[in-house]
C-alpha cells in the first residue's frame, strides 16, 4: 500500500469511528475528496509523504505543526479559481500575507503571565515595521482584517497553518505543557513560531529536519513550496533560528538576526510607513526606556527603568524624516556642541529637530541627528542622559515598542 492510500484509509478508519450508525456518506465522500485534492498539491508543491499527516478530523498537516487548507494548498500551485491569471500565479505561490491589522484573540487565557508572553511575542513582530501590524483581542473587532483564534490543548508542542486569500492562516494550538515544563521565554519562541507560519514561513531546516530535531528528513517541497527569502543563508543550524522545526529548553524567545532579515525580506516597510502617527516606546540597550522629563530637569531626555506616561513619544514624518513629540507636547531636539550634543524637547515644531532612522540588527533602530551623530542613551555615570553619538555603537541601537 503506498504512503498516500495509507494516509486516506486512516482518514476513513477515523471517521467510521468518530461517526458510527450514522449516515455521513455524502459528507465523507467530500472530506476524502478534498484531503485527496490537498494531498495531489502537496505533491505537486514537492512535499515529501513521510513529513505529510492526515489526522483524525480530516486535517491535513506537514512538517508536524503546520495544517494545509486545501484553498492553501492551490496557492502553493498556483491552482485557483482565476488560474489563468498570470500576474497572480507569479505572485501568489508563496502564500504571503496582504492583511494590514492581524489580531490574535488570545481569551482562551486568563493567566496574565502567558497573556504577557503572547504580547512580547506580538511586540517583537510590530517592533520589525511590518505591512502589518499585529493586535491582541479579545474575540474579533472591526477593523481586523484576519483573527487568529488561540486554542489551548495538551502537550508540549503548538501548529497553525499556512496563508490563503491573501489572509493569514486563523487558528494556533498551543499545548499547556508548554510553560509548565519550559517556562515563559520557550512558551514566547513557540507562538512566534506558530505566528511565523501563519504569516507564510516554512521550517527554516525543512530540508533536514534532523538539524534541530535529532531525527527526520526533509520535508520536501524545494520546488514551488518553498522559496528562499533573499539576504539568508541555504542553510539551517540547530538554535540558530526561531523558525527552526523543533525548538530548544533554553530558548530566550528573541528573534535571530536571519529570522529578522527573513521577515523584513518579505513584509519590511519603511520607519514611516509602520509608524507615523503613532504612539511608540524606545528602549535603551541595557532595557530602560527613553524618557522625556519636565521642566525640573530642563526639559532633557534621558532613559529610566520601566515605562509611564514620560516614555511615549508620537512619531511625526515628512519625507522619510521622523520627529519625535512627547506626552509634553514638546518635540525632541537635538542640541549642538555648546550643549554637549544632549537631547532637549524643543516647545515648537523645528525643521532642524528631525531624526533620520535606519534598522541596524535584530529589529533594532538608530536615529542619526542632523550634527551626523546618533542618539545615544549613555550609562548611569552620566545620569543616564541621551545625548548624541559620533559613532554607531551598541547604546545607539534602540528597540521600537507599538503603544497604541
Amino acid at each position: 500500500m503506498t504512503k498516500r492510500s495509507s494516509l486516506l484509509s486512516l482518514l476513513l478508519l477515523a471517521t467510521i469511528a468518530c461517526d458510527a450508525g450514522v449516515d455521513t456518506d455524502g459528507e465523507l465522500d467530500s472530506l476524502r475528496d478534498e484531503t485527496e485534492l490537498i494531498l495531489d498539491n502537496l505533491a505537486v508543491a514537492g512535499f515529501n509523504d513521510e513529513h505529510v499527516e492526515v489526522r483524525e478530523d480530516g486535517r491535513v498537516y506537514v512538517g508536524g505543526d503546520i495544517h494545509v487548507t486545501l484553498e492553501a494548498s492551490r496557492e502553493m500551485v498556483a491552482q485557483v479559481a482565476d488560474e489563468g491569471d498570470e500576474a497572480f500565479r507569479h505572485y501568489r505561490t508563496s502564500n504571503l500575507v496582504t492583511d494590514e491589522i492581524i489580531c490574535v484573540d488570545a481569551s482562551a487565557y486568563g493567566n496574565a503571565d502567558k497573556l504577557d508572553a503572547i504580547d512580547g511575542a506580538i511586540r517583537r513582530y510590530n517592533a520589525q515595521a511590518l505591512s502589518f501590524e499585529m493586535r491582541r483581542t479579545s474575540g474579533s473587532e472591526p477593523d481586523c482584517d484576519t483573527t487568529i483564534t488561540v486554542v489551548r490543548t495538551g502537550g508540549t508542542g503548538g501548529s497553525a497553518g499556512f496563508p490563503s486569500g491573501g489572509h493569514a492562516y486563523d487558528e494556533i494550538e498551543m499545548g499547556d505543557n508548554i510553560w509548565s515544563k519550559y517556562g515563559k521565554a520557550v512558551f514566547r519562541h513557540v507562538f512566534m513560531h506558530e505566528l511565523g507560519h501563519c504569516v507564510g514561513f516554512r521550517h527554516t531546516d525543512y530540508f533536514n529536519r534532523s538539524i534541530s530535531c535529532g531525527s527526520g528528513g526533509n520535508e520536501g517541497g524545494a520546488g514551488v513550496g518553498a522559496h528562499h527569502i533573499p539576504n539568508t543563508p541555504t542553510g539551517a543550524s540547530n538554535k540558530g533560528s526561531i523558525m527552526n522545526s523543533c525548538y530548544w529548553d533554553t530558548s530566550d524567545g528573541e528573534w535571530k538576526d536571519n529570522d529578522v532579515t527573513a521577515i523584513t525580506e518579505l513584509y519590511g516597510v519603511s520607519f514611516c510607513d509602520a509608524f507615523d502617527g503613532r504612539e511608540i516606546s524606545l528602549r535603551t540597550s541595557d532595557e530602560r526606556f527613553v524618557r522625556a522629563r519636565d521642566d525640573d530637569k530642563n526639559w532633557r531626555l534621558d532613559a529610566r527603568e520601566g515605562k509611564n506616561a514620560d516614555t511615549t513619544f508620537t512619531v511625526e514624518c515628512t519625507n522619510g524624516k521622523v520627529w519625535l513629540k512627547t506626552s509634553h507636547g514638546r518635540y525632541a531636539s537635538p542640541q549642538g556642541s555648546g550643549d554637549d550634543y544632549i537631547i532637549r524637547q524643543r516647545s515648537g515644531w523645528n525643521i532642524l529637530d528631525s531624526f533620520l532612522p535606519s534598522q541596524y540588527d535584530n529589529g533594532k533602530w538608530q536615529f542619526a541627528t542632523r550634527y551626523s551623530r546618533y542618539m545615544r542613551a549613555r550609562s548611569g555615570s552620566d545620569d543616564w542622559k541621551i545625548r548624541q553619538s559620533t559613532s554607531s555603537q551598541s547604546d545607539t541601537r534602540f528597540k521600537v515598542h507599538l503603544e497604541n
